[in-house]
Order: structure tokens, then C-alpha cells, then sequence
């Protein structure tokens, strides 16, 4: 038994902004409106989302502006609403453009602030590959013979580290370049280069191959099930014939 996460997790993926706009008192109900039929202002289940607060513009208009408020050379206050919308990335061309036009200034002021994703625990989500963490350490031949257990396989190659394991990093297929920023006591994977190899045992880490496929077509039933519970109304089945196309003879 042990604790697993992902060794590369799937970012969440959030392509998203804040639009921050100081508005005349009296626009900003029509700003905000002409922001959210552009796609601002989407949080969940919830639309037109906005945040306001009240403060002090203030500008001097210069010759060749065409101010709404003021005189050409004195400087001008008003009172305006900082108002701020999310956003997501793909519409922001279009809320920016209605933000211009609704507004009712010249040269309107606004701010857009990239959004970073939100926080994640490492161990719930999605990700290529994962590190288990053991309760208690075993030895290269044991870590062998439970991957062969769990494969239904009667061989796999073996590269003994000669040292205990307790962290090992698993990747079906060829997990040679997921594995290069991961320090681990053991591998398991199909595939990996010769030197590589080479390379982990002789830092005291062990690692076992059980070849590409092999490590992959466990997943079917699951990924069948999956595909199932997606909705597709088709009639998934998984081959009795198909195998993988090398053995050791």
C-alpha cells in the first residue's frame, strides 16, 4: 500500500482575464451591460459578474483630444467606478471592443490582468505518470515480481539498483523523458534507452521494463468504461486477438 500523484500534473486549465475599467458614474450599468453580451462576467452558473468601487479620476486634456468632460489644457476630475469583469481569453478581443464603444470617453482607461490557475492538491488531479510512495520499502526483486503479477506477465527485464525502494515512478509506454526530472528509488515503464538505464543503476536506482504495449493495454477495460460512462452510444469492445507484437522466446 502507498500514496500516489501524478509526476507531471494536468494543469487547470483557466485561459482567463480580469478587465478592470474606471467609468463615469452614470455609464457604468451600460459599460457592464455591454461587457457581459461580449462574454464578460462568467463565473460558473453565474453571469454578469462585476465588482465596483467609487473613487477620483483625474486627466488634463491636451490640444487634438476631444474630451466628454473638461477643457482643452485645465485638469479635470470626475467621479468614476472602478469596475472590474473576469473574462475568458478567447473573448477578450470582443469585451475589449465593447468596452470602447459603449464607454463614453475618448480614450477610455482600463487594465487587463492575466489569471493564473487556481491552486490544486497534486494528488486529485489528472497527469501523465505517478509516483507512489510505499509504507514500507521493498527490494528491487519483490517490486519485479508485483509488476509481473499485475501485467500477467512471466518476464520482465530487471536493472537492480541494489538498494531499497520505497518512491517509484511509473509511466506506461516509454516514460525515459517524464522520468528525467523525477528522483525516484525504482521506474517501472516499457521501454527506456540503454544508457539510461545504465545511468540510473549505477546511482543505486532500480528499474524494470515489462515492454511498451504490455504496460498500456491494462488500461483498456478502464478507458472502455470511461468512454462508456461519457455517453457514446456506441458498442466499445476490446479485442480478445490483439497482443502485443513482441515476445521473449
Amino acid at each position: 500500500m502507498g500514496v500516489t500523484k501524478p509526476i507531471q500534473p494536468t494543469a487547470a486549465a483557466r485561459d482567463a482575464y480580469k478587465v478592470v475599467v474606471f467609468v463615469p458614474l452614470d455609464h457604468e450599468s451600460i459599460v457592464r451591460e455591454a461587457m457581459a453580451a461580449a462574454g464578460a462576467g462568467w463565473i460558473g452558473n453565474y453571469r454578469e459578474c462585476s465588482f465596483s468601487t467609487e473613487g477620483i479620476g483625474g486627466f488634463r486634456p491636451i490640444q487634438g483630444a476631444s474630451p466628454t468632460v473638461g477643457t482643452i489644457g485645465q485638469r479635470e476630475t470626475v467621479a468614476e467606478r472602478r469596475m472590474e469583469m473576469i473574462v475568458a481569453g478567447n473573448h477578450l478581443g470582443d469585451v475589449v471592443t465593447a468596452l470602447r464603444h459603449a464607454h463614453s470617453y475618448e480614450e477610455p482607461a482600463f487594465d487587463l490582468f492575466k489569471l493564473e490557475p487556481e491552486p490544486v492538491i497534486v494528488a486529485d488531479q489528472a497527469g501523465s505518470g505517478r509516483i507512489l510512495t510505499l509504507d514500507q520499502p521493498i527490494d528491487a526483486a519483490t517490486l519485479a515480481q508485483r509488476v509481473k503479477d499485475r501485467l500477467g506477465m512471466t518476464h520482465v527485464k530487471l536493472a537492480d539498483g541494489g538498494q531499497a525502494i520505497q518512491t517509484i515512478a511509473v509511466c506506461p509506454g516509454a516514460g525515459g523523458k517524464l522520468f528525467e526530472p523525477v528522483a525516484a528509488d525504482a521506474y517501472v515503464t516499457g521501454e527506456m534507452q540503454h544508457h539510461h538505464v545504465l545511468d540510473l543503476q549505477q546511482q543505486g536506482r532500480s528499474v524494470v521494463l515489462a515492454g511498451h504495449t504490455n504496460t498500456e493495454r491494462p488500461y483498456l477495460p478502464t478507458y472502455r468504461d470511461k468512454l462508456v460512462q461519457a455517453g457514446a452510444k456506441i458498442n466499445w469492445q476490446i479485442s480478445d486477438a490483439d497482443r502485443a507484437p513482441m515476445a521473449i522466446v
